[in-house]
């Protein structure tokens, strides 16, 4: 449920994140290091989602399947790396997100 939860909130990050994204200027340090951030949070999406339909079919809701448990940790792991290439961006390169205002 936890990352259900967790995959319905994510839609207004990665929609923001997007047109940050798109309408970067900056160096290609600032390019490349966005680039890694962008595929790592989708890499994460992508194993909390299959993970989470991995557990929605289970037929033993005592269990969680061993495939599931994997691509948590495969996700949680690409959270990480996403977050510290994120970090980099906004602490040691000065990109904050626009306001458009």
């Amino acid at each position: 449920m936890n990352i259900g939860l967790g995959l319905a909130g994510a839609g207004r990050p990665v929609l923001t994140g997007l047109v940050d994204y798109l309408g970067m200027v900056g160096g290609p340090k600032k390019k490349q290091l966005a680039t890694r951030h962008l595929v790592a949070q989708l890499m994460a999406l992508s194993a909390f989602g299959l993970s989470f339909g991995w557990r929605a079919r289970r037929r033993n809701v005592s269990r969680t399947p061993l495939p599931a448990l994997i691509l948590s940790r495969v996700g949680l792991l690409a959270l990480n790396v996403g977050n510290y290439f994120g970090g980099q961006l906004v602490y040691r390169h000065g990109m904050r997100v626009s306001t458009g205002l």
